[in-house]
């Protein structure tokens, strides 16, 4: 399916043109290039389809590869670069200049989604006839959804931030101001609210549904309860109602195996997933329309076999591999260490899967799926992957209603919040526990979603309500790769050994905990310097 009449007028802040190419796995019907016009457009439901499934896609693309990975794995420490990465070391290093073309595309990218979705809500209220109510309704939803996604990154990254709704307006006054923090919140809620309301129970294969809207409300209002430097009850006993309700009553279920999960041949078919941005293999798929996550962070060429790979130089953090226990069974699934064998990577050389000897560093596992053998023939080839970029998992909202239940107390032992929080510890094969406090949750949202671009927000949410105790975990980390020898059972760091965290991050400032505005929108609209404004 391509879609190829711009539909959007482009602005400073989100620069692009909304359907320059689509090509989606999940959707798999089209129409004639030459019927695309907005006028005569939004008339059908399958045109409806294909409008949101847009959605999914191409406008993530700068996000999703290299910068959602950089500032949530690389700068939270769970991924390093030992390469000439310097854009990702940056990260690292909390020290990512105004100038950087990641922060400047990752910024871009989010509000491109925002643009586009504008556009669709704008287009499908104005142009869809009543005749097509439900298709409206779902269309209308998944809209409000993806934009109160991409904002919900928007805020935790840069803190205040413009919102629009209406890019033709921008685009005749683009020098807007940014909106205080408090009022991105409650517009990116009253976006999940909307949502809740118009989207249905279930929906096509890869596109979120009422549940997972409820998913993602009861994650915005655990992050919104800290924001003004404490837990504000109200939020949090907002996000403990809706986590409950996915749990008790979506009918969603964790997937038997974790590292099912991560499997192309489960691609968007496990009930686990609650939302995921999508993408093609096709060979005539437009380019933005591709996951190059693999070809990046894959340790070994051999691994795929499709023309090399590893090309941003990224391994597995010392930090992170010492919290895993050898019992973990996510910890194989995440990444790889010497003497693992994964059956599952087939290729030509390798018939009997992909066996691990390097010692020198720990690969990364997740989001590696080998090549076409290993994916029954898929047109793998580089810098093209065919499973979702997970956003929102089942096992996150478990997690979630964890957080929210303990709240502000010590400990908690409610017996709903242990009930999910333990189905999560019971699939990695530990032992189920008694009593939750923060750290039990903290960590175990670690290891559940590491590789996941989550674990720099939720370093992010508790810095938002205790400062120094989250600038002292940044400060305690080692910050370096890990290596691991099967003789000796252990992990080693592979510079500074038993040394602690690098010297680099005891730089770390209240500045560190947003990135800054891309210089080049600075410099376009001055007013994104000014201090910000309520949104009404």
């Amino acid at each position: 399916m391509k879609l190829t009449k711009k539909l959007l007028i482009t602005t400073s802040l989100a620069a692009a043109a909304i359907f320059t190419g689509c090509n989606k796995d999940f959707l798999n019907k089209g129409i004639p290039q030459d019927q695309l016009t907005i006028n005569t457009f939004y008339q059908t439901a399958e045109e409806l389809q294909m409008v949101t499934s847009y959605l999914y896609g191409q406008p993530w693309f700068d996000y999703n590869w290299p910068f959602s990975y950089q500032i949530s794995e690389v700068q939270s420490a769970n991924a390093v670069t030992y390469t000439w990465n310097q854009n990702a070391t940056a990260f690292l290093n909390f020290a990512t200049p105004a100038n950087s073309s990641d922060t400047k595309y990752g910024w871009s990218s989010l509000f491109n989604v925002v643009a586009h979705c504008n556009t669709t809500i704008i287009n499908v209220t104005e142009k869809t006839p009543e005749t097509l109510a439900a298709a409206k309704m779902t269309a209308l939803g998944e809209a409000h959804f993806i934009r109160a996604m991409a904002y919900f990154q928007l805020v935790q990254i840069f803190g205040p931030v413009p919102i629009i709704e209406d890019n033709n307006k921008i685009a005749a006054d683009p020098n807007v101001k940014t909106n205080i923090v408090k009022d991105v919140y409650r517009f990116i809620i009253t976006d999940l609210n909307n949502a809740v309301r118009l989207l249905p129970l279930t929906n096509t294969k890869g596109h979120v549904n009422r549940w997972g809207a409820k998913g993602l409300l009861s994650k915005v209002y655990l992050t919104n309860a800290g924001i003004n430097g404490n837990r504000e009850q109200a939020s949090l006993d907002s996000a403990r109602k809706y986590a409950l309700d996915v749990a008790a009553n979506s009918g969603y279920a964790l997937a038997q195996n974790y590292s099912d999960i991560f499997l192309s041949k489960n691609n968007n078919a496990l009930p686990e997933q609650m939302f995921g941005l999508q993408w093609s293999v096709d060979a005539g798929s437009p380019y933005g329309n591709n996951d190059q996550r693999q070809t990046q962070i894959e340790g070994d060429a051999a691994i795929d076999d499709v023309g090399g790979g590893g090309w941003g130089g990224f391994r597995v953090s010392a930090d992170l591999a010492k919290l895993f226990s050898d019992s973990d069974l996510r910890r194989k699934a995440t990444f790889m260490r010497a003497g693992d064998i994964y059956p599952e990577l087939i290729t030509a050389n390798n018939p009997n899967g992909y066996a691990m000897t390097d010692t020198s560093a720990l690969f990364i596992k997740k989001y590696v799926i080998g090549g076409p053998l290993a994916n029954g023939g898929a047109n793998i080839r580089p810098q093209f992957g065919n499973i979702p970029t997970y956003l929102l998992r089942l096992s996150d909202v478990y997690l979630v209603l964890a957080e929210a239940t303990l709240g502000s107390a010590a400990s908690t032992a409610d017996a709903e919040a242990l009930l999910y929080f333990n189905k999560v510890r019971t699939r990695a094969g530990l032992p189920t526990v008694s009593t939750l406090n923060f750290q039990t949750i903290f960590n175990e949202r670690r290891l559940e979603l590491a590789g996941e671009n989550q674990f720099w927000f939720d370093i992010k949410r508790w810095h938002d309500w205790d400062a120094a105790g989250a600038t002292a975990f940044v400060k305690g980390q080692h910050r370096n790769m890990a290596s691991f020898f099967p003789d000796r059972g252990t992990y080693y760091e592979t510079t500074q050994p038993d040394q602690g965290q690098l010297t680099i991050v005891t730089g770390i400032s209240p500045q560190s905990w947003t990135l800054g505005y891309p210089a080049a929108d600075l410099t376009s609209n001055p007013n994104l310097s000014q201090p910000p404004v309520p949104y009404y």
